[in-house]
């Protein structure tokens, strides 16, 4: 299940935003947004670290995970006008826009599994 979110979050072909995960950040995301039902888990590269968390809402998903400074989270969405929900009611650093998918792939409708 966390390759299939993991995936989804990375391909999406909106952009992906990213602040650091302060104790404020994080207690938005857990008042706000719906956990996902997976345990939290270690990363691959730090598995004795801090573990990942999944939240969502409508057309949002989010991942709480270690990051180089710290903890991070990974905003991604259907639509850029969701994305930017997300950003409005997460206090937080937000780094600029990025888009996912520079170029689009084919011509397919992407469904995201939220």
């Amino acid at each position: 299940m966390e390759t299939v979110l993991s995936e989804a979050a990375m391909a999406s072909r909106t952009e992906r935003r990213t602040c650091q995960a302060t104790p404020e950040v994080v207690a938005c995301l857990e008042e706000g947004f719906a956990s996902v039902a997976l345990p939290p888990y270690p990363t691959w590269f730090e598995p004795m670290g801090p573990l990942v968390r999944w939240f969502s809402a409508s057309g949002l998903l989010l991942c709480l995970e270690p990051g180089l400074e710290g903890m991070e989270l990974i905003v991604t969405g259907r639509t850029t006008a969701d994305v930017q929900r997300a950003v409005e009611a997460i206090p937080g650093a937000w780094t600029p826009a990025v888009p996912a998918v520079t170029e689009p792939v084919d011509d397919r409708e992407w469904v995201l599994p939220f």
